[in-house]
């Protein structure tokens, strides 16, 4: 997807609220409901959010709706910089968005969807009256993008799934997700980076490391918000075969 393709009105009428949560810190937040093409324009503002004004920003997190932002307030006043930034959304920057491609590469993950490692797998294609085969081919079929990261350190919300597998979380969260589960909550789907409690409908697993601290802070993650991501489904010995060269190599 690029955000060529997309109607950027929710900020092009400058449809944007500032919103204060400390001294230092502070939201914009797009009056638009949450869809891919706002996660698109999000990414936009982040990328250059971060390219013009980084030597001020501490911290900034893109979520579904909004872009965060902790100043450096000893270089600069944090209503002052706020301002900069929303003359620049005003101003310029989807002029200049337009014609760009944001993360024109498409991620590929490898997922072993095997009762095995997915426990929801049977019961999810029950209740929606599709055999495992058909769960599989409508997971793999879509390119989602990556809306949020949250919950967990690199943890991806990525939208949107087919509705015929969309399903609400489980009533009874498990303590213990393991890392690499793909699962389906609601619309969305996602991948746990470590192990963790969690609810989400467990359809399959990866072999790849997907937050690891021993890789540069930036680079943690191997997802960012706007990205484009497929899953290819492999077989569990191909799955297992992966997890011994990951063991021995690391990804590459």
């Amino acid at each position: 997807m690029t955000t060529s393709n997309i109607n950027h009105s929710c900020v092009v009428n400058h449809d944007v609220e500032l919103i204060w949560h400390n001294e230092h810190t502070f939201s914009l937040r797009f009056k638009a409901p949450p869809s891919l093409a706002l996660t698109q324009i999000i990414s936009a503002v982040h990328l250059s959010v971060s390219k013009h004004f980084s030597v001020y920003i501490l911290e900034s997190i893109p979520s579904y709706n909004a872009l965060m932002i902790v100043v450096d307030f000893i270089l600069i006043a944090p209503d002052t910089l706020a301002e900069a930034i929303i003359q620049r959304i005003k101003c310029d920057l989807l002029a200049s968005v337009q014609d760009q491609s944001i993360n024109k590469t498409v991620l590929t993950i490898p997922v072993c969807y095997h009762p095995e490692v997915g426990p929801d797998l049977q019961a999810l294609a029950h209740s929606a009256d599709l055999s495992i085969e058909e769960v599989i081919a409508l997971h793999t079929q879509k390119t989602y993008t990556v809306c949020a990261l949250g919950f967990a350190p690199g943890f991806p919300y990525l939208g949107f799934v087919d509705s015929r597998i969309a399903r609400p979380r489980l009533t009874t969260p498990r303590h213990s997700v393991v890392a690499g589960s793909v699962g389906i909550a609601d619309n969305q789907t996602g991948i746990y980076p470590s192990d963790s409690p969690g609810g989400w409908n467990i359809i399959g697993r990866t072999p790849r490391v997907c937050f690891d601290l021993q890789r540069p802070v930036a680079q943690a993650s191997i997802f960012v918000v706007g990205q484009s991501v497929r899953f290819e489904s492999v077989t569990h010995e191909v799955y297992e075969e992966l997890c011994r060269d990951l063991s021995n190599n690391g990804w590459p």
